[in-house]
């Protein structure tokens, strides 16, 4: 018979792998919430109304910081480590294992529990090596989930004040995460329009400029602004014998000889 807990389990593994695999920040944020607040039905018996509250608002405030500090922004290139096949099939196996495999000391319902925690952890290990704040802080959150189910499998339920201790651990991992990949991202050298190129130049219309390949003729000088027109001369008056004609008034004149 399928009980709470083994349900449980499954959806808080889920929200594992979602968190670490993605490249979208709002799927992490979301991952790491369900994971957060799944986690203590994980354990049987189910914890009180008050474990339950502190565990689901310490998920909200992690996705919250997640959300809020990496918005518009995106995990590595790569998504995962392994790649999201490898991861499932790799969580897949670490569950069968932690459901089969019998601890020294357990407690009530401690297959759901284990095997949710060693799925956790198995998946959590690998973005540890990487260099992207986002992805190495999400595996460690996960790693310290992980370690709160381990314990609730061969412990018990944890008390009201230890499950405020786990909630305050993780929100201080998520938080330094999210600062650390927020100010990477604030430091990041913005791309310049000589580095645009390819798809990305056709999608802001960048037109390359290929350099020419003989020599550049130096500029033409600028030519100097055309004479005024000098003024037209009225012509001489012609001689007739001992009268000229005035060019005014057209009438004959007495030459005066010089």
């Amino acid at each position: 018979m399928i009980e709470l807990h083994d349900v449980a389990a499954v959806v808080v593994v889920g929200g594992g792998v979602a968190a670490l695999t993605s490249r979208d920040v709002r799927t992490v944020a979301a991952g790491v919430v369900v994971a957060i607040a799944t986690s203590p039905l994980a354990v049987s018996p189910v914890p009180g109304a008050l474990t339950m509250c502190v565990r689901g608002v310490g998920a909200l405030l992690a996705g919250y910081m997640l959300w809020t500090f990496s918005r518009n922004r995106s995990a590595d290139e790569a998504g995962s480590v392994l790649g999201l096949p490898a991861e499932t099939a790799l969580a897949a196996a670490a569950f069968g294992i932690g459901w089969l495999a019998t601890p020294v000391a357990a407690a009530n319902g401690w297959h759901a529990a284990q095997a949710a925690g060693i799925s956790l952890a198995a998946v959590a290990v690998a973005p540890l090596a990487g260099r992207d704040p986002l992805r190495a802080g999400t595996g460690l959150a996960m790693l310290v989930l992980a370690a709160s189910l381990l314990l609730g499998a061969w412990l018990g339920p944890a008390a009201p004040l230890a499950q405020l201790a786990w909630t305050g651990l993780l929100l201080g991992v998520v938080g330094a995460t999210s600062l650390l990949h927020s100010s990477q991202a604030a430091s990041a050298p913005l791309p310049t329009m000589a580095h645009v190129a390819g798809p990305a130049a056709d999608k802001l219309g960048v037109v390359e400029l290929e350099p020419a390949s003989g020599p550049v003729a130096p500029p033409a000088a600028e030519a100097a602004p055309a004479p005024a027109p000098a003024p037209e001369l009225a012509p001489e008056p012609e001689a007739t014998g001992r009268r000229v004609v005035s060019p005014r008034s057209g009438r004959l004149r007495p030459r005066s000889d010089r």
